[in-house]
């Protein structure tokens, strides 16, 4: 009956293709504008209830054993002394991914966006199939540095595992993790009920409360000083129209596929 947790990036195709219904929960007033935006584009069937930011997460054990640079940019990671030590997602299977690969494109331009990615191709040693894979990698020591969200990285570090972040220099996207219901749910006034509880102060507390340290979009939601504000970091101003359309998405995951992953090393 209802869709939880993720970039709304993928949401946004979805609404586009018919396959959520429209619903117009009261909380959504109260939500940071950056969080109304994709009820709005989505015309009322995409949800807000967390922030992300893309970052990178590194392992502070393996870069000082081997002595690697840490990166202050994107740029950075094309060091020689990073080849091998780099993990990404795949965005063709993973939300994260294709919001940094949807970061690039914005920040650099996408022909730049994608000489840059032929460049670091030689670096990376496997893209994830999951959004959390490189992230828990670098927590278990079987990669030097990994792409991820900002609280992938502030989680682990509660946890107590020797990991920090890199907010890269030239810009970075965010996502707005959503909720939706699905067209032709079964269960419709129960799926509002979870809607409503989910964009309300109580419901947004929970995830602070189980040490999930996402933004909260719920404006009533006191922010724990592991949670930054989106304001306070330099994020770019994410197209979530253009690039949460189908064709868009599709267009450049058929890109990435063709010039990124089939490349040989």
């Amino acid at each position: 009956d209802v869709w939880w947790a993720g970039p709304g990036d993928s949401y946004l195709q979805a609404a586009e293709e018919g396959l959520l219904d429209e619903y117009r929960p009261a909380n959504v007033a109260q939500l940071y504008d950056w969080a109304q935006r994709i009820s709005e584009i989505s015309k009322h069937r995409v949800f807000g209830v967390y922030g992300g930011i893309i970052a990178l997460g590194y392992n502070t054990e393996i870069v000082a054993k081997k002595k690697l640079p840490v990166p202050a940019c994107w740029k950075d990671l094309l060091a020689p002394a990073w080849k091998g030590e780099v993990m990404l997602g795949n965005p063709n299977s993973s939300g994260t991914a294709y919001l940094m690969l949807a970061t690039l494109v914005q920040v650099m331009g996408e022909e730049e966006a994608f000489r840059y990615l032929r460049e670091l191709h030689r670096n990376v040693n496997q893209y994830a199939r999951s959004g959390i894979g490189p992230m828990t990698a670098v927590t278990r020591g079987e990669t030097a540095i990994g792409s991820t969200v900002l609280h992938g990285v502030i989680n682990e570090i509660v946890r107590g595992f020797p990991v920090l972040p890199v907010l890269p220099c030239e810009g970075v996207g965010y996502e707005i993790g959503s909720t939706a219901i699905l067209k032709g749910a079964r269960n419709v006034d129960a799926a509002r009920r979870f809607v409503d509880f989910a964009l309300s102060p109580a419901g947004q507390q929970v995830g602070l409360d189980v040490k999930e340290y996402a933004i909260p979009t719920h404006r009533g939601v006191a922010l724990p000083p592991q949670v930054p504000k989106l304001g306070d970091i330099k994020v770019i101003n994410y197209d979530f129209a253009k690039y949460g359309a189908s064709a868009e998405r599709k267009r450049l995951l058929e890109r990435w596929e063709k010039e990124i992953n089939a490349a040989p090393k």
